[in-house]
């Protein structure tokens, strides 16, 4: 089949920096199955370009004219071999534009909600919901779609609410670059190692986070807080919030780390904690039930479907809930150590290849459709 991705960015040209992991499987994983990929992103680089990931072509709009021009490219590369598919994830405008190229070329379209598209929080600001352009283009774009999917079970949720019948379909953690690891026994006299992976914004809400961990220390237990992700304010709030709640000596704020130096945090790790106030995953706990890691955070993604067996949840925002669930999960190292295996085991079973033969199943039977 020859495949086009469009999408919002995620696909750096050093795989690293602007790269999202599970997007990258998945693209290898098409190639190696036999298809040819081509990404279509709007200005992840400032110049119209193109250059070769995981085997594919990505296609850069440019900041010049992104959405005209990210239209343009695909059109100029079905003229030269006609796409078979067209799969559009993580942006209202990529939705649309998948959309509208899938009506002008008769290719059909798989609408792939993995993002905020569907939600919106006005106290952070966060979310397509909040844009009337946005919900305008999305309304357009379901109504035109051949095929709907979505993350996981609460994305397709919010897409049967709208009335939109959903495939759920995760994408999964690459286990020859993420290799698995048994859960480990915990070292009883040695402070509990929690770990957080976010960038630093309002809605992964570190507020939260952080006055857990207050609560958590208040409550006499012992902890080291890894932060791993980029201050995106950069003003300095997130440390001075640190120091104002007393845990200086428990929270290290490390920044953006390269794939290769956060595998030793979770190797270290008793738990991950998520604190955001929406995921359609989010990875990062896949990444972690495969190191052997569970997780303790807000009821979202993955962690709404597999709680109570695999995770422990709490109401976003609650950080009071929080702390109790942490404290109880790090007092208890049986229960610690049965969330883990449960959570690997379902890590696992949806691992990168399975999730992207999923996919390629779900291409075929849509091209199928669309020949007879």
């Amino acid at each position: 089949m020859k495949i086009a991705i469009v999408t919002s960015g995620g696909v750096g040209r050093d795989g690293v920096h602007g790269a999202v992991p599970c997007l990258m499987w998945l693209i290898e994983r098409l190639v190696q199955a036999g298809d040819e990929v081509h990404v279509f992103i709007f200005q992840q680089e400032p110049d119209a370009c193109t250059w070769p990931l995981r085997g594919a072509a990505v296609h850069n709009a440019g900041s010049r004219s992104p959405r005209r021009g990210m239209l343009r490219q695909i059109i100029a590369e079905h003229r030269r071999g006609r796409f078979d598919i067209i799969h559009s994830l993580w942006s209202p405008w990529a939705e649309a534009i998948a959309a509208l190229t899938g009506r002008l070329l008769r290719v059909p379209v798989l609408l792939y909600f993995a993002n905020y598209e569907l939600v919106g929080f006005p106290d952070v600001k966060y979310g397509d919901q909040l844009s009337t352009v946005s919900r305008m283009l999305l309304r357009w774009a379901l109504a035109h779609a051949g095929r709907v999917a979505g993350q996981s079970e609460p994305v397709v949720r919010l897409l049967a609410q709208r009335r939109y019948p959903a495939l759920r379909l995760p994408l999964g953690v690459a286990l020859n670059e993420w290799p698995l690891r048994p859960p480990r026994r915990r070292d009883p006299t040695a402070p509990a190692m929690l770990l957080h992976v976010a960038h630093v914004t309002p809605a992964k809400d570190h507020s939260m986070l952080l006055e857990a961990a207050a609560r958590l220390k208040a409550a006499g237990v012992a902890f080291e807080l890894d932060l791993i992700g980029i201050d995106i304010p950069g003003d300095g709030s997130l440390m001075r919030r640190v120091s104002e709640l007393g845990l200086d000596g428990q929270v290290r704020h490390h920044g953006f780390l390269p794939r290769e130096a956060i595998r030793g945090f979770f190797e270290r790790a008793d738990l991950l904690v998520v604190t955001s106030r929406f995921e359609a995953g989010p990875l990062v706990v896949l990444e972690a039930a495969v190191a052997g890691v569970p997780t303790v955070g807000t009821a979202v993604g993955h962690l709404a479907e597999w709680a109570p067996r695999a995770a422990r949840v709490v109401q976003p925002t609650d950080a009071v809930a929080l702390a109790a669930e942490l404290e109880e999960v790090l007092g208890d190292e049986e229960q610690r150590l049965d969330l883990a295996v449960r959570a690997q085991r379902a890590a696992v079973e949806e691992d990168a290849d399975t999730t992207s033969r999923r996919f390629r199943d779900v291409y075929q039977e849509m091209v199928g459709q669309s020949a007879t």
